[in-house]
């Protein structure tokens, strides 16, 4: 076969994890064959996407980012707080205090996340979370059939419904976020 073989190995934005840089590697099979001229003769490295303006892109996109966290983690550090005056603070208080110290991990310890305890900890608390849910919405529709047919956040069960949601809901964020940067 005449053909050049490439293989490819990418270089990562540090902040965002966007492919900054693609270096080629060239093996020619035999070495009769000419490199294709759509290649650079002196450098193996092919530089795409990348511009200043990016990189003010890339950065403001890491600050918004952080900003939300931080917003994320006092909310859920202020939901918690508020769960002292609850009939049972035991159960809700660690419910909202995960994902505040998620959150704050992910926000402040670059490399954190990354750890197989933090994602064993995130599983877990939205497994946790998930039976919850499940518990809550069976009592909701049971409540709402009987005698509430009301809103369902008027009652204990459905503020607990949707505190259980908002927290899936934003690991599930984080994760995804997570994930994309690894």
């Amino acid at each position: 076969m005449n053909a050049a073989l490439y293989s490819r190995r990418p270089k990562f934005c540090g902040r965002c994890s966007r492919v900054t840089r693609l270096k080629l590697s060239i093996s020619m099979p035999c070495a009769g064959n000419p490199l294709p001229p759509s290649l650079p003769m002196d450098d193996d490295t092919v530089t795409f996407g990348v511009s200043k303006d990016a990189d003010k892109i890339c950065s403001s996109r890491m600050i918004i980012w952080k900003a939300v966290n931080v917003v994320m983690a006092i909310f859920f550090l202020l939901c918690a707080l508020a769960q002292v005056n609850d009939p049972d603070p035991y159960i809700w208080t660690p419910i909202y205090l995960v994902p505040c110290l998620l959150t704050a991990v992910v926000t402040f310890r670059k490399n954190t996340s990354e750890s197989p305890a933090w994602k064993w900890l995130l599983t877990i608390h939205i497994a946790a979370c998930l039976v919850g849910i499940v518990y809550l919405t069976i009592l909701v529709l049971e409540l709402m059939n009987g005698q509430y047919k009301d809103n369902p956040l008027s009652k204990e069960e459905g503020r607990e419904l949707a505190g259980l949601l908002t927290v899936v809901v934003w690991l599930s964020i984080v994760d995804s976020v997570v994930s994309m940067k690894d």
